[in-house]
């Protein structure tokens, strides 16, 4: 059985960012995310635990109709749903971390490649805007 995964790999939105073709695209369409995502960082990294609050509030709602239906057989499926639930919110966190490591290491990428005059186009506000989620990320 195979499982879906996620992989982090900063170096392939190098090689986009770099290239002569769609490197400006794809410069500007991070733009947006890293401006989005800064503007409501509050929400951004809330996001887990509002869902966390509303599986919670699913969690007992089914726990009240379980109840209801029949009181010994609710007891372990409510211990499955609080784990599961428990399960989800520890991968949303970790998923989040993994996206700030990959975000992190292509902004150290992107200095290095700006020093050497890589880019065909002006990296600095990419790079402003890397620098800013980076100072929002080390707030907590």
């Amino acid at each position: 059985m195979m499982s879906c995964q996620l992989h982090y790999d900063h170096l392939v939105l190098v090689d986009y960012l770099i290239s002569k073709d769609v490197g400006v695209h794809c410069a500007q369409y991070l733009l947006r995310c890293l401006r989005l995502v800064t503007q409501c960082w509050e929400s951004f990294i809330d996001d887990s635990l509002y869902e966390a609050k509303i599986e919670k509030l699913i969690f007992k709602r089914q726990k009240i109709f379980n109840d209801a239906n029949s009181i010994s057989a609710s007891s372990t499926e409510d211990s499955k749903l609080g784990s599961a639930c428990d399960k989800k919110s520890k991968n949303r966190h970790q998923l989040f971390l993994n996206a700030k490591a990959c975000l992190l290491s292509l902004k150290r990428t992107l200095e290095d490649l700006h020093k050497k005059d890589l880019f065909p186009y002006n990296p600095m506000p990419l790079l402003k805007s890397l620098a800013r989620f980076e100072e929002l990320s080390e707030q907590g």
